[in-house]
């Protein structure tokens, strides 16, 4: 009796918490607008905004780029943003997945800017971002790989 009451006491135990966390459809979701909410900030060229949303051991790689850390891309995006105005930003194709604490996104994107105030160009890229959830339950971007055509100069400014 004391066995059958174990196992039917750890098999509640284990479907109680596996009914407590989220579905995938809703973790894809909270990435989705965190998401949104990460691009809104880029187009809005708020390098503050923008690198609050990385966690502070940070990787950016592309082409011309390899930061570390929060404080590098704040630093790069301050040098950057006065130099380049941002006329349209979207986000295209994108894919999401996500399992407890950890996403995965992969999209494409385009982007309308101008360097210096000289013409427009466009600017299509794609990205893979690494989304983690921070102890507050925010998710946060751990690691992003770029890769961009046009505007060859955007990254030595």
């Amino acid at each position: 009796m004391l066995l059958r009451t174990t196992v039917v006491v750890l098999l509640a135990a284990m479907f109680g918490a596996c009914g407590a966390a989220p579905a995938a459809d809703d973790l894809r979701e909270e990435l989705r607008t965190s998401s949104d909410q990460y691009w809104a900030a880029v187009a809005r060229q708020d390098a503050e905004e923008v690198t609050s949303w990385w966690l502070e051991d940070a990787v950016v790689l592309g082409s011309g780029i390899h930061l570390v850390g929060r404080a590098a891309l704040q630093e790069m995006l301050e040098g950057l943003y006065p130099a380049l105005t941002v006329h349209n930003m979207e986000v295209l194709d994108r894919s999401i997945d996500a399992a407890g604490n950890l996403g995965i996104e992969r999209a494409r994107y385009r982007e309308v800017i101008s360097l210096g105030g000289g013409p427009q160009q466009t600017v299509d890229g794609s990205y893979l971002a690494h989304w983690r959830r921070d102890s507050e339950g925010q998710w946060r971007i751990k690691a992003m790989v770029l890769a961009t055509a046009g505007a060859d100069s955007l990254h030595s400014q």
